[in-house]
């Protein structure tokens, strides 16, 4: 893979993810006014804007990686793992949103 493919498809998958990272945010943020303004139930958890990181993946770096390929490969792969795991992240946080309300 050339390197500009390798970097075509980088931000066509880091553009996905964005847009899953400002919906988990969204939903971290509305946890966590949820449970602050819950009296019954002290909430001591710092503010999601201080906790909250957003996914980062691995550059590939041939100091570390002996091969690009391989390099391009495992980070393109990482990305694909987050891109299949993170729905389900969505919905535990929808769902404990919705136990909460």
């Amino acid at each position: 893979m050339l390197s500009e493919n390798f970097y075509k498809l980088f931000q066509q998958k880091y553009a996905i993810i964005n847009d899953y990272e400002k919906i988990r945010y969204k939903l971290e943020y509305d946890l966590y006014l949820i449970k602050q303004s819950n009296k019954l139930s002290p909430y001591n958890k710092l503010s999601p804007l201080i906790t909250f990181t957003q996914k980062t993946f691995p550059w590939p770096n041939p100091k570390y990686e002996l091969d690009d390929q391989v390099s391009y490969h495992n980070t393109l792969m990482l990305m694909d793992q987050y891109i299949i795991e993170v729905p389900q992240i969505i919905l535990s946080l929808q769902t404990d949103l919705y136990k909460e309300n």
